[in-house]
């Protein structure tokens, strides 16, 4: 189930359960003071169908910070539970750590292959070997829509390395290179994003 459906669901569940609570005040007060067995039954139908619901969106894994967000709110409306801090723990340390966005290990992949290949430290076949490998990954990258800051980031690492400067940093010829406003503006989005996601700017 997606969050959004989840989401739909708890809202339902709550505001049948709200209805439910006022129907039966209505009722206890109707019967003078006494219970009405009927509206307690529906009521307690209504609850259980709450707690289900929440149970089913604890169960949903977010794909982005904002449906992570979105969880959160929704599940603390409900009251600070066990379950809602073991939920929102899993969340934020899943995000946290980017594993949540298939880039990140990719780009780390593809990053030590091309310090080995830039460091000159593969030769002959090998080096050509890890050429392919090298443009696999980056290919497969293509395909792939960043779904955390992590992510992001990730992805336009990628990007810098095949479409940034070619020259060593640092050089009049990086210099040169990097007063194209293209690059600058490319450079300044990196560094925004590692930023996001919480790393130290390169």
């Amino acid at each position: 189930m997606s969050i959004t459906l989840a989401l739909k669901a708890l809202e339902r569940a709550r505001a049948d359960h709200d209805a439910a609570v006022g129907a039966q005040s209505k009722a206890f007060k109707a019967n003078d003071g006494h219970e009405c067995p009927n509206a307690e039954q529906i009521s307690e139908a209504a609850c259980d169908r709450v707690m289900a619901a929440e149970r089913d969106l604890v169960a949903t894994k977010p794909q982005n910070p904002v449906e992570a967000l979105r969880k959160i709110a929704a599940l603390l409306d409900g009251g600070i539970l066990d379950e809602t801090v073991a939920a929102i723990k899993s969340d934020a340390l899943r995000f946290a750590s980017g594993s949540a966005d298939p880039l990140v290990p990719l780009e780390a992949r593809a990053a030590d292959m091309h310090r080995m290949i830039e460091g000159q430290q593969v030769t002959g076949a090998l080096y050509g070997d890890m050429m392919d490998k090298l443009h696999e990954l980056e290919a497969r990258a293509v395909n792939l829509v960043p779904s955390t800051p992590q992510g992001l980031s990730a992805a336009i690492d990628l990007y810098w390395r095949t479409e940034g400067p070619c020259c060593p940093m640092g050089t009049a010829c990086w210099h040169e290179q990097m007063r194209s406003p293209a690059l600058r503006m490319l450079a300044n989005i990196r560094t925004g994003a590692q930023q996001l996601a919480g790393r130290e700017a390169d």
